[in-house]
């Protein structure tokens, strides 16, 4: 595979790492579940983007996880569909504090809903890499 490759995939991994050390470190710090959320939408991101770039597709510059999965041209199971569908919204609830007052908006991120994103982040990552090992 190709350096471009190996880059979209190693930065999914780290993201992933960063991730399950954010939500360790969660109830000491608040603040590291927003992170960890954050980290696992990038981690589903980059991967998508790494399995584009070994179809030898330039991957598109968006964050839409959904977007993103429809061009991946693999059938999307139900189950990884319903873990997307959750999580991405989550690239921009911990990156802008002002959206928590706009409507429909107001998410709090504790341990019990950041320990579902994560075991559905988690879903969605082996998943993807049983695609890159059938590609």
């Amino acid at each position: 595979m190709n350096t471009l490759f190996s880059y979209w995939k190693e930065y999914a991994e780290n993201d992933w790492k960063v991730a399950r050390l954010l939500f360790k470190d969660g109830d000491r710090k608040g603040f590291a579940y927003q992170a960890c959320v954050f980290h696992c939408h990038q981690t589903i991101e980059k991967m998508m983007k790494a399995i584009l770039v070994s179809k030898n597709i330039m991957p598109p510059k968006i964050h839409d996880l959904v977007s993103l999965s429809t061009k991946l041209g693999i059938d999307i199971p139900e189950e990884i569909q319903i873990c997307l569908d959750h999580i991405n919204p989550h690239y921009m609830r911990p990156r802008y504090p002002d959206l928590k007052f706009a409507p429909g908006f107001h998410f709090t991120y504790n341990k019990r809903n950041t320990e579902k994103i994560l075991i559905q982040a988690e879903q969605i990552l082996v998943w993807l890499k049983k695609q890159l090992k059938k590609h």
